[in-house]
């Protein structure tokens, strides 16, 4: 009997150390105050007290995210919705696991900015010009190319490169680019130093209300680890809660991954339905980088 006994309670032991082990997640970011959350959750400890051990990996550009992914160097990486949509339609299985942030027409944080000394004022003087964008095929890029056709410019009229947040400002001022599609807080730092100026805040022109940046996974990592992505979810949240409380003891976490604070609150937005991404469907639908609608229902893990 008491060998039965000790026997259960070493087993029972033996079961809380392995759950109390934290599993280990290495987390693909770009450097945006959009993801604030992320870090708060890594330097509060919110990642931590629910289990997860979470490596922050910093990538240049948001398409680099998809390989990394499907190679397994990342578990989880951000993503925008324009390229959740573009991969799903080249048949990669990538699906949304949370959502990061929102674009809105009464706060734009997305601007397109030329350098001062110059005198672009509209989707017309883009003819001819190279816009830099961060990431052909980003959320970013397909709003600038749906500004000018909707401008009744062709995007064929207009060069595109891509250039990584860091770099926007080095090549605005050197003019390998004549504008850039920029957001907070790189935004506010170009056009507050007195190099650059909006030209146009584009997006909020195309969408007054759309998805921004999301957190994706490949479908066979989302299906083998539920309980992983509930705990993620719930980390996000505590730190949007501490945001929301704390927002003085959140600028110095900013400084530290990005360099310097926003001036602007970023547009956090944590939860995904499958019709956010109609307009991006229909979008690049339109400008014909897909050729054929994808079924939304399948980019977000309920």
């Amino acid at each position: 009997m008491r060998t039965s006994l000790l026997g259960f309670l070493l087993a029972t032991m033996a079961l809380s150390g392995a759950r109390a082990e934290p599993t280990k997640i290495s987390l693909g970011y770009v450097l945006a105050g959009d993801f604030i959350t992320s870090f708060v959750a890594k330097d509060k400890g919110f990642f931590d007290q629910h289990g997860l051990e979470v490596q922050m990996v910093k990538v240049p550009l948001a398409t680099s995210i998809p390989p990394a992914l499907v190679s397994g160097s990342l578990d989880i990486g951000m993503s925008t919705a324009t390229i959740v949509v573009q991969t799903a339609s080249g048949g990669l299985d990538l699906v949304t696991i949370a959502g990061v942030s929102r674009f809105f027409a009464d706060t734009p944080k997305v601007a397109l900015v030329g350098k001062t000394g110059t005198a672009y004022h509209s989707a017309s003087d883009m003819r001819g010009k190279t816009i830099g964008v961060p990431g052909i095929g980003s959320a970013m890029d397909i709003g600038v190319k749906m500004w000018l056709k909707q401008n009744h410019i062709a995007i064929t009229e207009v060069n595109f490169v891509e250039s990584s947040f860091p770099q926007q400002r080095d090549m605005l001022m050197n003019r390998s680019i004549d504008a850039v599609a920029t957001l907070e807080p790189f935004l506010s730092r170009i056009v507050g130093s007195g190099d650059g100026y909006r030209i146009a805040n584009y997006f909020a022109e195309v969408a007054p209300n759309a998805l921004s940046a999301v957190w994706i996974s490949t479908g066979d990592w989302a299906k083998a680890h539920p309980d992983v992505i509930t705990r993620f979810r719930e980390s996000l949240a505590d730190a949007f809660a501490f945001i929301q409380a704390h927002p003085d003891d959140t600028k110095p976490i900013e400084q530290k991954y990005l360099g310097y604070t926003s001036p602007v609150k970023p547009s956090i937005s944590l939860i995904v339905q499958p019709h956010d991404y109609d307009f991006y469907n229909t979008a690049l639908l339109d400008l014909g980088l897909i050729d054929h609608s994808v079924d939304v229902a399948k980019l977000v893990i309920p």
